[in-house]
């Protein structure tokens, strides 16, 4: 799909933002797995990053785990394609197109525990595919037929499921929980005009997050990816059909854009896992080649975090899965 050479890895930019009497530096390193034509990163844990390649010579993903000096390929049993999307400590959740189904359908979603691949297909679904995982709790999201996707909460014995109530009820449309942190579920919606909506999702009521510069088009709008404390990351599609990442504090929203994204439609930035102080996601350069990243504020503060998030808001201004 795209091309890729991997060189060295810790090729950084730097942004400086200078909060009271310090200035932080949020350094931006290019992670490309080695020998792929496009990389994208969608969680972290222990500072272990999951995520998906592709090669030049097949669109199929290829799951992986970077450990910060390793590149381990995930590939689940009989798949044709695989894509890690949420990891905490050695359990990796995402979902896989199996070789005895037709070509890219149905998806099922999987737990990899470091050793065995076990399938997660939600009772009755035709396609399932989990995104996160927080403990024994994993989130994601199923279809039945070709109606809407709804979410769901699998505890290790029981399916939950989820539906935002501004979902849209149309195939291609529904609800999609992404990361978990305790009770508190983030993902987005889809309403009935196809325009993305983020929510957070406490175990009784919604709220919908839409940032404030998110186009409000079929196909744009605002994604949230991840939750860490009170500090909620994700992307968002402007009016021009470019991707950028953002920072949510719980009070404003603070744009973050990889400094080697490209600016015009279909290219951008999207961040989609945070741990402390680090974040991951990906980038479309101006070339429309995809590479993945690690972005890290050097004081790991929720206070820097959210200090970073209000003077960037103030200074600035998929489908689900791009990598396809």
């Amino acid at each position: 799909m795209r091309r890729i050479t991997i060189c060295a890895l810790f090729v950084a930019s730097f942004g400086f933002v200078a909060s009271g009497n310090h200035a932080f530096a949020i350094t931006w390193t290019t992670l490309d797995a080695p020998g792929a034509s496009a990389t994208a990163a969608y969680g972290i844990s222990g500072g272990n990053i999951c995520g998906t390649y592709q090669n030049p010579s097949s669109v199929a993903g290829h799951g992986f785990r970077f450990d910060g000096a390793a590149w381990t390929t995930l590939d689940a049993p009989l798949a044709n394609e695989t894509w890690a999307l949420g990891i905490d400590g050695s359990n990796i959740v995402g979902f896989y197109h199996s070789s005895a189904d037709p070509p890219f359908l149905p998806d099922h979603g999987f737990l990899y525990d470091g050793t065995t691949y076990e399938t997660l297909d939600y009772p009755g679904a035709s396609r399932t595919q989990a995104s996160g995982i927080s403990g024994k709790s994993v989130v994601g999201y199923y279809q039945n037929s070709s109606g809407p996707w709804r979410g769901f909460v699998y505890d290790g014995s029981n399916y939950t499921t989820l539906t935002a109530p501004s979902a849209g009820a149309l195939s291609g449309q529904g609800t999609f929980p992404l990361k978990l942190e305790g009770s508190n579920i983030v993902g987005d919606f889809i309403d009935s005009s196809g325009v993305y909506h983020g929510f957070l999702y406490d175990g009784s009521a919604y709220t919908t997050l839409d940032d404030p510069f998110a186009g409000a088009l079929s196909r744009q709008g605002t994604i949230a990816y991840d939750i860490d404390g009170g500090n909620i990351v994700g992307g968002f599609i402007d009016s021009s059909g470019v991707n950028h990442g953002f920072l949510y504090n719980g009070s404003v929203y603070a744009t973050l854009d990889d400094p080697s994204a490209g600016t015009s439609n279909g290219t951008g930035t999207s961040v989609n896992g945070i741990e402390g102080a680090n974040i991951v996601g990906w980038y479309f350069d101006s070339g429309k080649v995809q590479h993945a990243f690690l972005a890290t504020v050097p004081e790991p503060s929720g206070v820097v975090l959210a200090g970073i998030a209000a003077l960037l808001t103030l200074a600035v201004s998929r489908a689900h899965w791009p990598l396809s």
